[in-house]
Order: C-alpha cells, then structure tokens, then sequence
C-alpha cells in the first residue's frame, strides 16, 4: 500500500488516503514517483501532497479506484421572479437559463466551482479521463454567466495547455456564446488581467465564438429553423405581466436581451414564438427579435 498525506499547508487540513500501488502506477505521475531507484517517494512508499485539499482529493482517489466518482451536489435553480421556489435543475431548464430567466442557486453555483477546481487537480497529476469524467458532470449543471466566467478564468488562466480542439475549450466557446450578451463582467475583468492571459481572452471572445455562431447558423438551418436574434431585451416578470401565469404551460416564460440568438421553428402563437437551446425551449414575444437572412415569422391562426 502506498500512502498519500494530502493537505497541511496554509493550514490547510490534513489527511491520509492508503492506495494499492497497482492503481496508481496505471497513472504516469504516480508510475514515475513511485521508481524506488529515484524518487525517495518510491523508497518510503508515501507522498506528501501537503498544498492540496483532502476533500478534493478524495474524489480523485475514488476515480483511481472505480474509474468515476460520486459528487454529492443536486443542482437547482429559481426563476427570476417574486415569491419562486427552488426546482431541481434538468437539462429541460438550460433555455431558461441561458436566456436569464432563471439562474443557479448558490449552494449550486458552489458545486459547479468545486468541479472547476477538480479539473485543475486532474491537469496537475495527469489522471487519465479524471478531467473527462469531470467535464461531464459540469455539463450536468445549470451555466449562466457566472459559471461561465469561474470555467472560463479555470481554462485560460489555470490551464494553459488546453487546446483549441479540446472538449472542454469547444464546451467553454459554446457556453460563452450562448451567454455572451450577460459577460459584461467577464469584459471588465479581461483589462486586469496580464497581457497574455487578455490574448487569450480576446481570442476567445472573438474568433472561438464567431466560429461557434456560424456553426449554430449552419446547423440551425439544417434542421429546417430559423436564427432569431434579440433587438430588445425582454425580461420574465415583463412576459409574466403580459401574459400571464405559465404555471400549467409547458413551456415556460423566458427572457432575453440584446444580441441573444435563437433557434426557432418562426410560428407565431398569440405573440409568442418558440426559442430553443439545446432540447429545452422557452416562450418569448416575437416582436422582440428578428429573423436572419430576410425570413418572416408565420402567424398561427388556428
């Protein structure tokens, strides 16, 4: 057995972990540390990990041994609107969110920062597919525009090595497009940062996500829709005020603001139009948004 002390720096707390040597040699770092003919850490059989957090730690571990590991947070969210209550978050919820009709509860907003900092422990010791299987639990949470900025500042700055043809960059670039009219902060932050890190930024910003555009463009008609883009920005309370409790509708009342771009099927109900993100949809006033590419809406007169 091989023992791990993990924690003790910056009063950090400490803790032990005993692991089968087996198991971590299937890993290049601990292969490599564990060499008796090198390293005092293969001839004492331990390692010191004495800056990093036990409890973070321990999930990596339980990825050593099962290949996954359990990450106790339920992700919820509440609408922006008087008196609502906190709903369990499904991927049914992600227009409402995009769109910023609805937003992550603290407790999961804290949840979702607890991932990002796995990630940077799984780029630090080179766990093979511990950053994937991070990955897909981050994409089992509610991403506004805070969790853009934490993932965002997680890859460019924490992560320097990520590439372009990355998974988790392309899944950062499509977050940041989805949520690109609600970055302001993201913008502001970009002029304290150093000049490399504001290169990176900009690229991002620029490029990645006008790359991204053309390709939700492309294959938004391809599915036969049409691209919606916001002219005015439209808020839940408003649409609630208008028309009504969305209670028993299924789907719900959204919101948007300038530059938002949505798919749509263009049918007009009532005054509203469909907006989709992903397989989740919200219900926004048409004459807040105009259509690419000289395309009409289409009234529903049934």
């Amino acid at each position: 057995m091989i023992t791990l002390y993990v924690g003790g720096a910056n009063n950090i707390e400490k803790g032990e972990f005993y692991i089968h040597e087996e198991k971590l040699v299937e890993h290049k770092y601990f292969a490599i540390a564990l060499q008796k003919d090198t390293f005092i850490e293969g001839r004492t059989r331990s390692i010191n990990f004495e800056e990093e957090d036990p409890a973070l730690f321990s999930h990596l571990v339980e990825y050593i041994y099962k290949g996954d590991f359990n990450f106790h947070c339920e992700p919820s969210i509440v609408r922006l609107m008087a008196e609502a209550p906190i709903l369990r978050y499904t991927p049914d919820w992600d227009a409402a969110v995009v769109s910023g009709a609805a937003t992550a509860t603290p407790e999961t907003t804290e949840g979702f920062n607890v991932l990002t900092q796995l990630l940077c422990l799984g780029d630090r010791y080179d766990i093979d597919g511990f950053m994937d299987c991070v990955l897909e639990k981050i994409k089992s949470f509610p991403i506004g525009p805070e969790e853009v900025t934490m993932l965002a500042y997680t890859v460019l700055v924490s992560l320097p090595t990520i590439g372009h043809d990355d998974a988790l960059r392309i899944f950062l670039v499509e977050q940041i497009r989805l949520n690109l009219p609600r970055l302001d902060s993201f913008r502001d932050s970009i002029i304290t940062e150093t000049e490399d890190t504001r290169l990176k930024m900009m690229d991002i910003l620029t490029e990645d996500v006008s790359v991204a555009r053309a390709s939700f463009i492309t294959n938004t008609v391809n599915m036969s829709l049409k691209v919606a883009v916001c002219i005015r920005d439209v808020t839940l309370e408003e649409n609630l005020a208008k028309y009504g409790s969305d209670d028993l509708d299924s789907v719900k009342l959204g919101a948007a603001m300038i530059g938002d771009w949505f798919a749509t099927p263009g049918v007009v109900n009532s005054g509203l139009m469909t907006a989709r993100v992903g397989h989740s949809s919200i219900a926004l006033p048409a004459d807040a948004f105009q259509l690419l590419r000289g395309a009409d809406f289409r009234q529903n007169l049934r």
